[in-house]
């Protein structure tokens, strides 16, 4: 048995740009200015961080009380709108296999993801995916990718009741040095915008092209 804490965007789903265009929408809603979600790249970001990078880049200055709060407020009414209408989230290759031959051996399946929870929630659900997860590590008021990755380790443990191995699996390096963060292996999936290479070079303990070869990646590991 071993916990595995599952990123989302690039490693589950894709949504087709859905979550920068409400970030994008938020923004142009509370400063009006449009466009300052273009200047950022989300891979592995969290929502937090994102806001606070479009502040800068936008706005030449950091985030005052509550304001991140605000935006992520916005955000997420925006991005509940466009995943109810028009924008579709893909489920990746292998993924819903992936998931069920988890639930078979036994292993406890979680989240490890820059999304604030209810984002999660909305795109997982959107893909038909939430319930196979019962915790997860999700962004808080910080852009600290190590911290919610360990807040995702510690439900796991307190889900299956006792300390077992963990490996996180996720599509960027950021996902990987998270999980060296917090001293877990890692599995990445070269499904995002990072290749094999990349990841490989990043430090992953396997690298794989799809999660259809999850299961082999995890039986390498030991």
């Amino acid at each position: 048995m071993r916990v595995l804490l599952f990123d989302i965007d690039g490693t589950l789903v894709l949504s087709g740009g859905a979550g920068m265009r409400a970030m994008d929408d938020a923004f142009a809603e509370i400063y009006g200015i449009r466009g300052a979600a273009a200047a950022v790249k989300p891979d592995g970001h969290t929502d937090p961080g994102i806001v606070i990078d479009m502040l800068a880049t936008a706005l030449g200055r950091a985030p005052e009380v509550g304001e991140v709060e605000r935006m992520i407020d916005r955000y997420l009414a925006s991005l509940e709108a466009k995943l109810g209408t028009t924008h579709e989230v893909r489920v990746l290759p292998g993924v819903h296999a992936a998931l069920e031959s988890a639930q078979r051996r036994g292993d406890v399946l979680g989240l490890a993801t820059g999304n604030v929870e209810r984002g999660a929630r909305l795109k997982l659900t959107r893909a038909g995916l939430w319930d196979y997860f019962g915790f997860g590590g999700f962004a808080a008021a910080d852009s600290d990718r190590v911290a919610l990755t360990r807040r995702g380790v510690e439900a796991g443990f307190a889900s299956a009741g006792r300390q077992l191995p963990v490996v996180v699996i996720g599509d960027t390096p950021r996902d990987v040095a998270a999980a060296r963060g917090v001293g877990a292996r890692v599995v990445a999936v070269a499904t995002g915008r990072h290749s094999v290479a990349d990841l490989q070079q990043a430090g992953a303990d396997a690298v794989v092209e799809t999660l259809e070869l999850l299961d082999q990646a995890l039986e390498q590991l030991g």
